[in-house]
């Protein structure tokens, strides 16, 4: 902007930029909170599986979507997979919550 004075700073301000930065920004800022309130409520090892198997899931959803790139057969049953793994630790992790629960309410 030095270089072009008033023409620089016309070339900076481009409202198609700003949307694109407001839309990225909002989705980071949704995702942070809803982060946060999910902390409160999973211990830290259910929280890091669900947290790596959701962006996993979300690489390739997008990665489809957006840019048109398909995975290979076995890429998709890898992340069937973990979808899969990750869904039955979290249910066996919240029975044993609710037995263990159970079990300190009985004694």
């Amino acid at each position: 902007t030095m270089l072009h004075g008033r023409e620089g700073l016309r070339m900076l301000n481009r409202p198609d930029m700003l949307w694109r930065f407001f839309i990225t920004a909002s989705l980071f800022t949704v995702g942070d909170i809803l982060s946060f309130m999910s902390m409160q409520h999973l211990d830290p090892g259910t929280f890091s599986l669900m947290g790596k198997g959701l962006s996993i899931g979300l690489t390739v959803l997008l990665t489809r979507m957006l840019l048109g790139r398909k995975q290979s057969s076995l890429q998709y049953a890898l992340v069937t997979a973990v979808a899969v793994s990750t869904f039955v630790f979290c249910h066996q992790e919240s029975l044993s919550r609710s037995s263990g629960v159970a079990s300190d309410a009985a004694q």
